[in-house]
């Protein structure tokens, strides 16, 4: 699997983006802040992530309100102006181009996904009695019996 690695322009205009998401992020801001002409770094930008300059803002807006949808109660319009949408209705078409869902059903649906999620883990660990699985993703390991290896005569 091959790294992603960008150029030092690339890296300076994420960084300021990620850490201006609740922001107004003005596309006359990023020569003085990155230090090059905004069309220089739109080309060479789109060239490195394939992305427009504004599609990775929206883009990453929707990733962190659909991670507040699912990590708080607040309501879909105040996530909405958080992340600098116009109106409810804007963030709700934006929100369903990219998830498939509108933001309350995606809630609704996702908070079902995790609990039943939760459920399966607990199963899980419940029918191999005396282990604990742990990790980042114990539900992707696999337990198998190694024919192969013999270290003390038996499988």
């Amino acid at each position: 699997m091959s790294e992603l690695y960008y150029s030092e322009i690339t890296q300076k205009t994420v960084s300021y983006i990620e850490g201006n998401l609740t922001e107004e992020i003005q596309m006359d801001i990023f020569p003085s802040v990155i230090g090059y002409s905004k069309y220089h770094l739109s080309r060479v930008f789109k060239q490195e992530t394939g992305k427009s300059i504004g599609e990775y803002i929206r883009l990453r807006r929707l990733a962190m309100a659909a991670s507040l949808l699912l990590q708080t109660d607040e309501s879909i319009i105040t996530i909405a102006f958080l992340f600098r949408f116009q109106s409810q209705e804007a963030f709700t078409r934006a929100f369903k181009d990219v998830y498939g869902l509108p933001p309350g059903k995606y809630r609704k649906v996702m908070i079902v996904v995790r609990m039943i999620k939760e459920e399966n883990d607990m199963n899980t660990q419940e029918q191999i009695k005396g282990w604990n699985l742990s990790g980042s993703n114990p539900e992707l390991y696999e337990l198998i019996v190694d024919g192969d290896v013999f270290h003390t005569g038996t499988k």
